[in-house]
């Protein structure tokens, strides 16, 4: 994804910067509050530590092997690796 844009909506802005999808698109207005759906404010966005999966889960897994290859890469890049 090298064409990637930062999406940022904080402060008194009118628009969602970043969060336009199309070419020829406009940027999202910022609604008030009161015009989206409740379930948004109760969205968890932190990450659950790995110590706190079980190992049942495919959260789990994935954390472990993208831990991995992030060890592996970091090894190939120090010619530790071939």
């Amino acid at each position: 994804m090298p064409n990637m844009k930062m999406l940022y909506c904080s402060g008194n802005q009118e628009v969602c910067h970043g969060a336009n999808i199309y070419k020829d698109g406009q940027d999202p207005p910022i609604k008030p509050d009161s015009e989206y759906p409740e379930w948004l404010w109760n969205l968890k966005l932190e990450k659950v530590p790995i110590e706190q999966l079980s190992m049942d889960e495919k959260t789990y897994w994935r954390r472990i092997r993208k831990a991995k290859i992030k060890q592996q890469n970091a090894l190939r890049k120090q010619g530790k690796l071939k």
